[in-house]
């Protein structure tokens, strides 16, 4: 399973940053995006409305206007979960009524100010895909939300988990645990 940052070219204005999530069979199934919505349905007018985040095909991984990098890539577990931890997120900025505003100012916010925000949500890294975003990095949830975001959705422990030499005392700490009498090398 993979998580794609991507970013679209709109209009050689500006670009729209989302997040696709891509299952073990290479096919997507879901994409992140924030949208401006008016009326309750998406606008592209960039002027008015409201930031909502909405899991909807926006766009075709396969336009060659679409700029992409992987910034997470494993089991399918964590990745439903790290793409839970960004729906709720997701959530969380829709609750929060945001102004949608084009260029990310005014009080506004834009989609690239709720990728960022999504990406931070699940503790990765956000990667330069070189457009002009604006609102790129900006975080419009505050850390203890996202906290409490993050342990709803817990990490599962695995079984068999590769040996771990930190988690063996070092000689010196196994020295005084057993006793120095004891203590064999």
């Amino acid at each position: 399973m993979q998580i794609i940052q991507a970013q679209k070219d709109v209009a050689g204005i500006g670009s729209h940053n989302f997040l696709v999530l891509i299952g073990d069979n290479g096919q997507q199934k879901g994409q992140l995006h924030g949208w401006q919505i008016k009326n309750g349905v998406i606008s592209v007018t960039g002027v008015g409305g409201t930031l909502q985040v909405r899991d909807t095909a926006g766009y075709s991984l396969n336009d060659p206007s679409v700029d992409r990098a992987v910034i997470w890539e494993g089991d399918a577990a964590e990745g439903t979960r790290l793409w839970n931890i960004a729906s709720d997120c997701g959530e969380k900025i829709n609750e929060l009524n945001y102004d949608y505003n084009l260029f990310d100012s005014f009080g506004g916010h834009n989609s690239n100010a709720a990728a960022s925000t999504l990406v931070e949500c699940m503790e990765l890294d956000w990667v330069d895909l070189d457009g002009f975003s604006p609102g790129e990095g900006e975080i419009i949830i505050d850390t203890a939300t996202m906290e409490v975001i993050q342990a709803q959705n817990p990490r599962t422990p695995k079984e068999n988990q590769p040996y771990n030499p930190g988690s063996i005392p070092d000689d010196t700490a196994f020295a005084s645990i057993v006793g120095v009498d004891q203590f064999v090398m």
